[in-house]
């Protein structure tokens, strides 16, 4: 007997879709172009939002009372150019979807079940423009993550358009989902851990997509070659790499070029211990993040080593070792993984104050 028309199955089930992102900040340019990718983001039945079974996105700015309407569909933006990607608040809806979905799917393929939210709620509020203020923060009585945008003379940054603050703020998210108590308020480490966790995610799943990771250690020769220099352990520590939000780091601080954190820069210290400057729960977290990214530079550092010859190496090796050093791996499509990964109020239940 034939099976069920209505039954049958055609083919195998779809685990992921493609969406295009930008994989660093809008000043992070190579070749004059910012830096795009399309990343597989776990497979949904999407809404206008777009919206998920785990995200929706609502569009409203509380600094003009304006709803913004929401993203119909999911675009390629394969043949849009920069200025037009960066000013479309349909690509801003997607870019916090899908890196926000990304994040929150890596973490449960690494513990190999669902994770819930903080909150009695499957879904997490997405607001990609939701005050004028350079700042971004997770508000679980609001069971929401805010993202702001700061009005400048040579154009509006939007923090929802740096995969590092939208990553960061989702893992707040799911940490808090994790382990509930850990913002309330406590220790300075409770935050810190909370501050170090964010960044480390942030950072470590850039090394997810290789062509990135590739166009970032610098140009090829006609070999596919680079030098050795380019993966130097000073290199990688000053590079675009390891540092955290460079757009917004440079609207804050107005130094051009710099991160809004960059903890592998630093030395190591025990002045954590008594320096009444490390109760700050940022700066305490970064002592944790430089020691995660001292040991992923000496890692790869020391893979790199039998790689090189002549002066030179094969980028796309050094950008393979880089990601293995991340702890990163290509998915296994038998196993369906979803895919390689390719703030300023205050509330005892958000993440707020400095920027990030």
């Amino acid at each position: 007997m034939a099976p069920d028309a209505r039954t049958r199955v055609a083919g195998p089930a779809v685990r992921t879709r493609r969406m295009r992102i930008l994989a660093q900040d809008p000043s992070v340019t190579v070749g004059g172009r910012v830096l795009t990718a399309e990343v597989p983001v776990p497979a949904d039945r999407l809404e206008p939002g777009p919206t998920g079974h785990r995200f929706q996105v609502v569009d409203y700015d509380a600094a003009t009372g304006t709803l913004h309407p929401p993203a119909d569909r999911v675009h390629s933006f394969s043949r849009v150019d920069d200025r037009m990607l960066l000013a479309d608040f349909a690509f801003h809806s997607q870019q916090v979807y899908a890196v926000a979905a990304r994040t929150l799917a890596a973490f449960e393929f690494s513990v190999g079940r669902r994770i819930p939210w903080h909150f009695a709620s499957s879904q997490l509020f997405l607001v990609p423009h939701a005050f004028a203020e350079a700042n971004a923060y997770y508000a679980a009585e609001d069971r929401a993550l805010y993202f702001g945008y700061l009005p400048e003379s040579d154009g509006t940054v939007y923090t929802c358009l740096s995969h590092d603050v939208v990553a960061h703020e989702t893992t707040h998210a799911i940490l808090d989902g994790l382990r509930p108590r850990y913002i309330e308020p406590g220790l300075p480490d409770q935050g810190a851990f909370h501050e170090a966790l964010a960044d480390t995610v942030a950072l470590l799943s850039v090394f997810s997509m290789d062509d990135v990771v590739c166009r970032l250690l610098g140009p090829a020769d006609g070999q596919g070659r680079i030098e050795a220099a380019a993966v130097a352990p000073k290199a990688l520590r000053d590079g675009v790499l390891l540092g955290l939000a460079e757009q917004l780091g440079r609207a804050i601080s107005g130094e051009r070029g710099g991160a809004l954190r960059r903890s592998a820069a630093l030395d190591p210290t025990t002045a954590w211990r008594t320096d009444p400057a490390f109760e700050e729960v940022h700066r305490r977290g970064e002592v944790v993040v430089a020691a995660v990214m001292s040991a992923l530079l000496a890692i790869w550092e020391r893979r790199l080593r039998p790689l090189v010859h002549g002066g030179g190496l094969d980028r796309n090796r050094a950008a393979e070792e880089g990601a293995k050093a991340a702890g990163s791996s290509r998915p296994s499509r038998r196993t369906g993984s979803p895919g390689r990964p390719r703030a300023s109020r205050t509330s005892p239940r958000s993440l707020a104050g400095s920027p990030i």
